[in-house]
């Protein structure tokens, strides 16, 4: 049997609206999405176990277990979605290794409200118990960065030399921004589909819907469920993907997102000055972000 790798990959970046996504990519009838949204593969990275236990990051080796994900499907586009890819610098040239016509999607999100979006998803998760400053500075000055090791608040928004990586070695790469996305997102994906040759009228069915919106678990008990390695194991080991989502919303509430600290704000602004700058170059198109 011929071997058939995904000939299209969401990329990244983290916190950009790729779950959102690969759930509106996965309801188009001509596009076969991984079951597992984010298998690593092509990053191979080497998360720690608590991080994997409390994020569910998984981190697939075996390639014959990596192509199993993708058996039975008769659609042309057939991809996944893991934004490890786009910052793991020898990922794009894994890829092109054994798909090298693939499509490359990525989206960008506006990198210090990415970095504050990311740093709450942590603390949600359990994973980050210090104010956005201290984990930004302590961020900044790790001598063991990686996915799943150490944050990479900073590093993650460090955009210009990431997409740069695959406009090198891919003829097709679309480049989306996460704050034009949400407001049209139908229009969006309008262009994503022509983009992927398939039909482009499709979504016109599909309704728009946070996957990973702000919340917090208000109760003791369920910070202790949320945050606990074990009873996310469990949970997993238990319970199907569809009843640990209900579930999930039954421990967690919506809520307003915190304010963000405004020293940190500074610092990140700071940082990414020279990514504005750099970034439409990359592009060839503005940025919808200004620098302050």
């Amino acid at each position: 049997m011929t071997t058939v790798w995904p000939n299209l990959f969401v990329v990244g970046a983290a916190k950009a609206g790729t779950t959102s996504l690969y759930h509106y990519l996965s309801q188009h009838p001509d596009i076969y999405m991984s079951p597992i949204k984010e298998p690593h593969f092509f990053s191979k990275i080497q998360p720690k176990q608590r991080y994997m236990a409390l994020s569910g990051c998984v981190n697939i080796q075996d390639a014959a277990v990596y192509l199993d994900l993708f058996k039975p499907q008769q659609q042309a586009v057939v991809g996944e979605a893991s934004p490890s890819y786009l910052w793991d610098a020898q990922a794009p040239e894994r890829i092109q290794q054994v798909s090298p016509d693939a499509k490359i999607v990525i989206m960008l999100r506006e990198p210090t409200s990415r970095a504050y979006s990311h740093y709450l998803n942590e603390v949600r998760a359990g994973l980050e118990k210090r104010p956005f400053l201290q984990a930004l500075q302590a961020d900044l000055s790790t001598q063991s960065a990686g996915w799943g090791i150490s944050p990479l608040y900073v590093a993650l928004g460090q955009y210009s030399e990431q997409v740069q990586r695959y406009l090198d070695r891919f003829e097709a790469v679309h480049v989306v921004f996460f704050e034009e996305f949400i407001k049209d997102v139908e229009g969006h994906l309008r262009e994503i589909f022509a983009f992927l040759a398939v039909d482009p009228s499709y979504a016109a069915t599909i309704e728009p819907e946070v996957q990973n919106g702000y919340a917090i678990a208000p109760h003791p008990v369920g910070k202790f469920l949320v945050g606990t390695p074990w009873v996310r194991n469990l949970a997993r080991l238990l319970l199907a993907q569809r009843w640990r989502s209900q579930l999930k919303w039954l421990v967690l509430k919506k809520a307003p997102k915190p304010t963000m600290d405004e020293q940190a704000r500074a610092l990140l602004q700071e940082i990414y000055r020279s990514e504005f700058e750099r970034l439409p170059q990359v592009l060839g198109r503005a940025l919808p972000w200004q620098a302050s």
